[in-house]
């Protein structure tokens, strides 16, 4: 026993300081990933009320009740006809809906998989095609 602290007591200190030192550093490393700032893919396809992929000059501007901008997180790849699954409609004159997932406000789409900025961020897309 050293100044009133017997050996087991000692280790079982050290157990706890070392384990409280890793806590913080993994509370703190938390935020520093560099997968929190990596840019963000999303794919977008001009749809019918059926979820059928059409040609995307039906989706310019104009207010429709027949065709929606599709929008879905992640990389996906239709053709025309196909059928989407999951993800989002937006419609077409929905500029605030555009806007928040990387889209322009106004004009044509280009189908396919878009990149944006950083996670959550509303600009900067860009198209790859589709």
């Amino acid at each position: 026993m050293v100044d009133g602290v017997t050996p087991r007591r000692r280790g079982a200190m050290r157990i706890a300081l070392v384990s409280t030192a890793a806590a913080a550093f993994t509370v703190a490393g938390a935020g520093c990933s560099t997968s929190r700032t990596a840019d963000q893919v999303d794919s977008v396809y001009c749809v019918d009320r059926f979820d059928r992929v059409v040609d995307a000059v039906r989706c310019d501007d104009g207010p429709s009740d027949d065709y929606y901008i599709w929008h879905g997180r992640g990389r996906y790849r239709y053709g025309l006809g196909s059928v989407v699954s999951g993800g989002q409609k937006i419609r077409p004159d929905d500029r605030d809906a555009r806007i928040r997932v990387g889209l322009p406000p106004t004009g044509p789409i280009t189908p396919g998989v878009i990149t944006r900025d950083g996670i959550g961020s509303g600009s900067g897309g860009h198209s790859s095609g589709g």
